[in-house]
């Protein structure tokens, strides 16, 4: 599962729909928050945004869900009552295939890049060893860093969805500061390729957005821009950018072709009756119903303007745009979020969802699945939640909570997906 950053100010967890500001300013009016407080909460506003109108975003959330169920049917399986961590995916498996392509789709997530001096070249590089056919590639960028001396980086989705916010971030607030690398990578690549494209940082914005609704997007990215600087497409706004992707034809796995918004429609369906599953049972009931709503808003609003963001953003001022913003905000909600006080803030135009931290609990227990996290991160949260404070000693071995009088999303989870009478047992601790 990986965090989303705005520098260190801030994260989101995709997929998982939880957002946190390292502030400890009140969320309870989120119109009083400091303005620095409110240009991290754009960003990671956009990560959210993300999630749920682009393709790339449902297409995570499915594979999420997927890895999640067979991590828990791993875990039940057996008639023994402990299942050891971390779990490993069998090298080979489809699931294996899925999770090693979406790797070489993200790019790289970490590098330590002060600036680059001038990109030398933006190449495919084929990837074998994934595919039967072998038809994959990851982006490289050649590139000579401040001082002179040659590096390279893999250009992905993680630099494109950070590079966005980024530049949302900057078109709404002043002053915005970010790292070389991720934030500044996109715009770099654009400029490279077509540098009267990426003369307006919106157009850049919207050359992520559109890539973002693809299965590769980095590579969708540069092809894109390519196509475009030997047409001689000039910049004229973003229509024309979102017109022409509009006119493409994409090849499913099943190998009919389809139009983005059939993909959009038939992947958006996919991930509210995946996230659903999650959640059986009356307990659950407006969980699902929120998920339900998010999803369908986000649905209808891509269908009915494709390039929203093209509005928000098309003001000169800074002010109308964050209003437009604002807008955004109020027509989806807000997912879970917290302050560096773990006090947490949930909203959403017409529903309340009482258990809305179980989203939270998920990411809990994926980290025990994958990466024999011992204990429970949600500590803060417990000690102060609506309910008082609910946490004991057995924070740090959460799945033993169940014989307890006090449950918590942990539990709940664990009890639901038929876990109650498993515990899991550490690699570290069986030699």
């Amino acid at each position: 599962m990986r965090l989303k950053y705005s520098g260190t100010k801030g994260n989101y967890l995709p997929a998982i729909f939880f957002m946190r500001i390292e502030t400890a300013e009140d969320f309870t009016d989120l119109d009083s928050l400091s303005m620095d407080s409110k240009s991290t909460l754009y960003h990671e506003y956009v990560h959210f945004v993300q999630d749920i109108t682009t393709l790339y975003g449902l297409g995570n959330i499915a594979q999420l869900v997927d890895l999640q169920a067979h991590l828990i049917g791993r875990a039940k399986e057996g008639q023994n009552n402990t299942f050891q961590v971390p779990m490993e995916i069998a090298e080979g498996s489809d699931l294996w295939k899925r999770l090693m392509l979406f790797d070489i789709y993200e790019g790289d997530k970490v590098q330590q890049i002060e600036g680059i001096s001038e990109i030398l070249d933006v190449r495919e590089c084929p990837v074998e060893g994934i595919l039967d056919d072998g038809h994959i590639c990851s982006i490289m960028v050649s590139y000579k860093d401040l001082y002179g001396r040659a590096a390279e980086l893999e250009f992905g989705a993680h630099c494109i969805n950070e590079g966005m916010a980024h530049l949302i971030q900057d078109c709404l607030s002043d002053d915005v500061e970010a790292n070389y690398f991720p934030y500044q990578i996109a715009h770099r690549v654009c400029a490279h390729l077509y540098p009267a494209l990426a003369v307006d940082k919106r157009n850049v914005v919207y050359l992520c957005d559109i890539a973002l609704n693809t299965s590769h997007p980095a590579k969708f990215f540069v092809d894109m821009i390519r196509a475009l600087e030997q047409s001689g497409m000039q910049p004229a706004g973003p229509e024309g950018l979102y017109d022409w992707f509009e006119g493409k034809m994409f090849r499913a796995a099943d190998g009919a072709r389809y139009t983005f918004y059939d993909l959009y429609k038939k992947q958006s369906e996919l991930a509210v009756k995946q996230l659903q599953a999650y959640f059986p049972g009356e307990l659950f009931t407006a969980l699902r119903k929120w998920i339900e709503l998010v999803f369908t808003s986000a649905l209808d609003m891509r269908i009915r303007e494709i390039s929203f963001w093209a509005d928000i953003l098309g003001p000169d001022s800074k002010d109308e745009r964050r209003e437009k913003f604002t807008r955004l905000t109020r027509n989806f909600g807000y997912p879970l979020m917290s302050n560096r006080n773990d006090a947490y803030y949930f909203h959403h135009p017409e529903i309340q969802v009482p258990n809305i931290e179980v989203f939270r609990a998920v990411a809990e227990t994926h980290k025990l699945f994958l990466h024999a996290q011992k204990g429970c991160q949600m500590k803060g949260f417990c000690s102060s939640g609506p309910s008082g404070d609910i946490t004991s000693s057995l924070c740090d071995e959460p799945w033993k909570r169940i014989k307890t009088k006090y449950t918590c999303a942990f539990t709940v989870l664990w009890i639901m997906w038929g876990l109650a009478e498993k515990t899991p047992v550490f690699s570290s601790e069986t030699g």
